[in-house]
């Protein structure tokens, strides 16, 4: 896996969906012309490496439905031209770092499926502009939508904003359908937290 830290001028680096498994190897931080990278739909597991401060043209990024884990990885927000994160349907843990309100041409940011706990920060003015699906369902994540990020609903192109705001006892306390879109329940989620983590033994066994 090393070996990929010679491959400097890949800009297009698409894997996903090909049973993958193993750790995302630490040298793919000098894939720094990368595009595209595409590593979603495999078996991979371990953290995902903080590695991407010296990238400065990637656009797409999917790591999603995977066995992922630790915290989001917050370099990938330092990239001045990332406009597509997926990270669905890891076992991502931690909370969101404030740094993902820095690119100013993200437009859709997945983080939905995880075990992400604390509060969605505030953000400022003039950030999050272009944000168009901002998903958060299927989380730990508690307390009230910030009103920063449900401007962006009112101003802005957001169309969706996905978030446990449903049921009797929301996790996270959200306007429907002014800021939140659409509200899940989070106690409906346990199932799927529970087969997450069945992977990730299955997995950390193999």
């Amino acid at each position: 896996p090393d070996r990929i830290s010679q491959l400097t001028d890949l800009e297009d680096f698409r894997v996903d969906s090909n049973n993958l498994s193993g750790e995302i190897p630490t040298a793919i931080s000098s894939l720094s012309n990368l595009v595209v990278l595409r590593l979603n739909n495999n078996f991979l597991r371990g953290a995902v490496p903080d590695v991407f401060n010296d990238y400065f043209r990637l656009d797409f990024f999917d790591i999603s439905n995977t066995a992922l884990t630790g915290t989001i990885p917050r370099s990938i927000f330092s990239i001045p031209t990332v406009r597509l994160v997926y990270m669905s349907n890891c076992t991502l843990s931690g909370q969101i770092p404030p740094e993902f309100s820095t690119p100013p041409n993200l437009r859709d940011l997945y983080l939905d499926g995880n075990q992400l706990t604390g509060t969605v920060p505030s953000i400022a003015d003039g950030q999050l502009e272009q944000l168009n699906e901002f998903l958060l369902q299927d989380n730990l994540i508690v307390g009230t939508m910030p009103q920063s990020v449900c401007d962006l609903r009112r101003d802005f192109i957001l169309d969706d904003l996905w978030t446990d705001c449903g049921g009797a006892t929301p996790e996270v306390d959200c306007d429907f359908p002014e800021c939140c879109n659409r509200c899940f329940e989070g106690q409906s989620t346990a199932s799927s937290r529970r087969k997450k983590r069945q992977l990730q033994d299955f997995l950390t066994k193999r």
